[in-house]
């Protein structure tokens, strides 16, 4: 070529003689509401990548990119008019074309510009809407996508788009999943649709792109063909030859959750049951996994090559949740696993744990708030039940209410079996040892947690004496203008309140902390922020040590706490009075201590779940006592299983015994109070 050519990316107004090498990407017509028809087409040149016919462009004006719907982020357009050339010419320097998937990640994250088109590809996980073309309606079909890494996005396609879907989703010989790739996808509000103009979707075709994705999906997800909801039913009578309750129950029994303790073999089971809490285990709310397949890595640290042939540089966070559900009075212990969750909350596991990483919150122990999103829903589910481990894995499940109803109604039969609070192991020649270990709930697999308390200082002095039952005399006006004064006037004071106000902002977490009064047993992701008060160690009359102790928050409130002998070596070296710290996913239990130490009805008990964390908490008061007034011990005014702290001098010693055979040593005196 006699001249040199012009790079796309140096276009701007300054001249319209460019010279351009390029190929043509894509092509489209767009006609406005007054039916007059203009073209629109996207080129590319050597610098960048993707594909098809090649050629020359000489003289395309030059205008800014003010077009409704932008495909690419250079701020000029070509215009071609009078002046316009172009030559067609095999130009093998420039890349095929291929195309730029927006990554659903950003998509649900809001990372879009609103006047952007995208090219989307996903797997069509269900099939949410159908809206036939009817009088005054356009069809329409909504379907959820899913990506490689589990994210989930709903997916519009309107008209010609959603009737090219319904073709091949009923063609009798399209089976298996469904790979939809579609190009100018408008993105809003963390869903897609397809463009009025310009789109192009392409279904399981026979493209790089597609074949490529197909082969990345776990091998039962290829064979699986995407469901319909009973919504997108209600809109619409055609369909497959079984309907999704049908598809939903196949192969399976039914059964209420009140029968589950009955199986004694794994068992594939449909029933109807509603989330009720998490049961929080050792191993928290996800394991590490490939980044193809759901399968686990056998070390989360290393790379490694997964058995579906996916060379793994570094394995991804996967849900892994155990939640227990109810109905009526039965409960079970059912493991939701990464699609399912992903699916209902919106984002991956991979993206969940990163914001809590990036918001200061390291312990994987933690439970996200947004995981509460998974509670409280009715669902039906198909499960394999796992009698062993007294557990149920959840394969599908649907929220849908219709869905829902016509399973309860027309499978689920209850029995009159007596109900337990919690299910199970059943006995059986397999299993005798582990047969009559109760769920109730689970000793050694169900801690609970609490979280971060960043304390209000407004009302600082009150509960800073709030911690000291005897402090008659002691006039708050006095000390509040005393701690005013050093701080205005003390430079020692104002470098101690600087970093200590620096160390609050420090710890501010992503979720708030609860406090102990709230503590109740309809959670196990219980979060404190508290000062241990007092430590003491049990031993039984079988020489068996335990740990008891008392830990109170800001707010003055106490609460007893549990440390069994089986998980003495972890928290023995760890735990000491009069530190504070911040304990996770302690289980919460009635407080059937023979003696009591506080009033709360409730107790902690730390297992293998349980996570605690040193940290420096100055609007905790510190370690003080609760004195017991001698003139209600007098009077008869005590509890009978609960321990008081006295204090009194001894005005007379009343009886000694030595300690001699068959004697212990026993000292009796007379204590006087200050009344």
């Amino acid at each position: 070529m006699s001249r040199k050519v012009d790079s796309v990316k140096d276009i701007n107004d300054s001249k319209e003689t460019w010279r351009l090498v390029v190929r043509i990407m894509d092509v489209w017509s767009v006609v406005n509401n007054k039916g007059i028809e203009h073209l629109e087409m996207i080129v590319m040149d050597s610098l960048v990548i993707k594909e098809n016919m090649t050629c020359i462009i000489n003289n395309g004006s030059v205008y800014n990119n003010d077009f409704q719907w932008k495909v690419c982020d250079l701020s000029k357009k070509i215009v071609f008019l009078g002046g316009t050339t172009t030559k067609a010419i095999e130009l093998q320097n420039i890349p095929p074309k291929g195309y730029f998937f927006k990554d659903f990640g950003e998509i649900l994250q809001g990372k879009c510009k609103t006047d952007r088109l995208e090219d989307i590809i996903g797997v069509v996980s269900e099939i949410n809407h159908i809206q036939s073309n009817t009088p005054g309606k356009k069809v329409v079909v909504s379907v959820v996508l899913k990506d490689l890494k589990g994210n989930c996005i709903n997916c519009n396609l309107w008209e010609i788009y959603g009737s090219k879907f319904l073709a091949y989703y009923n063609d009798p010989k399209n089976n298996g999943a469904i790979v939809i790739l579609l190009t100018h996808a408008m993105v809003k509000d963390g869903q897609v649709s397809n463009a009025w103009s310009g789109s192009k979707l392409l279904i399981n075709e026979d493209i790089p792109e597609i074949q490529d994705f197909m082969s990345k999906l776990p091998t039962n997800e290829q064979k699986e063909k995407p469901t319909q909801s009973a919504k997108s039913l209600s809109n619409w009578s055609c369909g497959s030859q079984y309907s999704p309750v049908e598809r939903f129950v196949h192969n399976a029994k039914f059964m209420s959750l009140s029968q589950f303790c009955k199986i004694k073999h794994e068992t594939l089971c449909v029933t109807v049951a509603t989330t009720l809490k998490f049961a929080v285990s050792k191993y928290g709310w996800f394991y590490y996994g490939c980044t193809r397949c759901s399968s686990k890595a056998p070390n989360p640290e290393k790379a490694y090559e997964c058995s579906c042939g996916q060379k793994v540089e570094q394995p991804i966070p996967r849900y892994k949740i155990e939640i227990y559900v109810s109905n009526g009075e039965s409960k079970y212990r059912f493991v939701f696993w990464d699609s399912e969750c992903a699916a209902i909350l919106g984002m991956t596991a991979e993206f969940m744990h990163n914001s809590m990483v990036e918001n200061g919150e390291d312990d994987p122990m933690v439970y996200p708030d947004e995981l509460e999103m998974l509670l409280n829903k009715k669902m039906a589910f198909r499960v394999k039940v796992q009698p062993t481990f007294s557990q149920a894995s959840v394969w599908k499940l649907c929220d849908d209410e219709a869905f829902v109803k016509e399973i309860e109604n027309d499978y689920i039969v209850e029995d009159n079996q007596s109900k337990t609070e919690y299910a199970k192991l059943v006995p059986n020649k397999e299993n005798l040892e582990t047969s009559a270990v109760s769920m109730l709930p689970m000793p050694g697999q169900n801690p609970r947690f609490a979280q971060l308390y960043v304390y209000d200082t407004e009302n600082e002095i009150e509960n800073r004496m709030h911690g000291f039952r005897s402090k008659s005399g002691v006039d708050v006006n006095i000390v509040r203008k005393l701690s005013e004064m050093l701080y205005e006037h003390n430079v020692h004071a104002q470098s101690f309140r600087m970093a200590r106000d620096r160390l609050c902002e420090e710890v501010k977490m992503s979720r708030k902390v609860d406090s102990v009064k709230d503590i109740n047993d309809s959670k196990e992701t219980w979060r404190l922020a508290v000062r241990i008060m007092d430590v003491w160690s049990v031993v039984n009359n079988k020489g068996i040590e335990h740990l008891e102790m008392i830990v109170m928050d800001s707010l003055g409130d106490r609460i007893q706490v549990l440390i069994r002998h089986d998980h003495l070596l972890k928290w023995k070296e760890v735990i000491k009075e009069n530190m504070t710290c911040i304990i996770n996913n302690g289980s919460v239990y009635n407080n059937d201590f023979q003696w009591k130490v506080c009033d709360h009805s409730k107790k902690i008990v730390l297992l293998g779940g349980t996570t605690t964390k040193a940290i420096e908490l100055q609007n905790i008061p510190p370690k003080g006592y609760f004195f017991k007034d001698f003139g209600e011990i007098l009077q008869g005014k005590c509890k009978t299983d609960r321990l008081e702290d006295i204090i009194g001098a001894v005005s007379e010693i009343n009886h000694i015994q030595s300690n001699t055979p068959g004697k212990k040593v026993v000292v009796s005196v007379v204590l006087k109070d200050l009344k």
